[in-house]
């Protein structure tokens, strides 16, 4: 499901949602049912007039939107959160997916609604200037960048940890990695191929695997490089490995000097903006529980475990208690 920012607007469709011509039995989830709600809110228009109706169509919106949280995720946690709101079913979930530097640009300059923020860089926030900047998060999963390929990949047999680079510079290979200003995954490529000259001995590598991928293997994220890899127009794709593991591609991983692991850490807060504290709340605690973990390994996802990072202070006050059950993080936002 997609974000929708207007909420007001759509108060009488959501009401619509949750009932049924022949009754007013809610689905499982389904906000209260407010009476006079009808079918795109007919049955209020046809039972009250003037400011009744404004009223009643007010109310409506609330049921609606009452139990609505708006999750904005790094499109890597895609599966596992989807898999952990599903253990929610008393709030709806309305999620967006996209680069982690794309959706911190639209909480701090556009103030789009956000209940959840996660971010697959947990440094950004830590960067994050302004009035909307989130002041304090929660570091709780890891992951490290793979080469990511298929059966149907050039080379596909012979590619492997020391001869990667080789392969991919061939003339006839193709391979993509995210766009760094929106993704971390092509911020930390770029940074692994610098790490892989030193590590292999290969002064100029960076710029030459840079200079060998056109705009077009650009995606503004990095799961948008799997449509690709599948319809055989890439070769390889920079990816994560739990994104390689949970779309069942084949991969080869890079030492630890060049996997960037160590430096690939996921945070999630609440922003100050949040209009469903409370729905945000239960989604974060079942997160960082034992059954969030086992959730995030579940789905590929390497957990770690959970810490609070920036000013907790910060929050807010009916989440200060929880918080405050959360270790510190011994290096904040690193």
């Amino acid at each position: 499901m997609s974000t929708n920012p207007s909420e007001a607007v759509g108060a009488g469709r959501g009401c619509s949602a949750t009932l049924r011509r022949a009754g007013t039995r809610r689905a499982p989830g389904a906000p209260p049912f407010v009476p006079g709600c009808g079918e795109r809110g007919r049955t209020g228009r046809r039972h009250v007039r003037g400011g009744s109706a404004v009223l009643l169509l007010f109310a409506c919106a609330l049921a609606a939107n009452g139990q609505r949280v708006v999750e904005a995720r790094a499109a890597t946690l895609a599966v596992p959160f989807d898999q952990l709101a599903r253990q929610l079913p008393q709030f709806r979930f309305d999620a967006e997916s996209g680069g982690s530097r794309f959706l911190l640009r639209k909480l701090l300059d556009l103030n789009a609604r956000m209940d959840l923020l996660a971010l697959a860089d947990a440094g950004l926030f830590t960067a994050a200037r302004g009035p909307r900047a989130p002041r304090w998060w929660v570091e709780f999963a890891g992951n490290e960048l793979v080469i990511a390929y298929t059966a149907r990949s050039r080379f596909a047999a012979q590619i492997n940890a020391t001869n990667w680079m080789d392969i991919l510079l061939r003339p006839e290979v193709s391979f993509g990695y995210a766009d760094p200003a929106l993704d971390p995954e092509g911020y930390n490529t770029l940074r692994a191929w610098r790490l892989a000259e030193r590590y292999y001995h290969r002064p100029g590598l960076a710029a030459r695997l840079r200079a060998a991928v056109p705009a077009a293997n650009r995606r503004p994220q990095s799961v948008a490089l799997l449509a690709l890899l599948e319809a055989g127009q890439l070769d390889y794709a920079w990816e994560y490995l739990s994104v390689a593991r949970q779309h069942g591609l084949r991969y080869v991983r890079l030492p630890p000097p060049v996997n960037m692991a160590q430096a690939i850490v996921y945070g999630i807060t609440i922003p100050a903006t949040a209009r469903n504290v409370t729905g945000a709340l239960a989604f974060l605690q079942l997160l960082v529980s034992p059954r969030g973990a086992a959730e995030l390994a579940a789905a590929q996802q390497p957990p770690r475990a959970p810490c609070l990072a920036g000013d907790p202070p910060a929050a807010p006050q009916e989440l200060a208690r929880w918080l405050g059950t959360l270790p510190r993080c011994p290096a904040a936002g690193l």
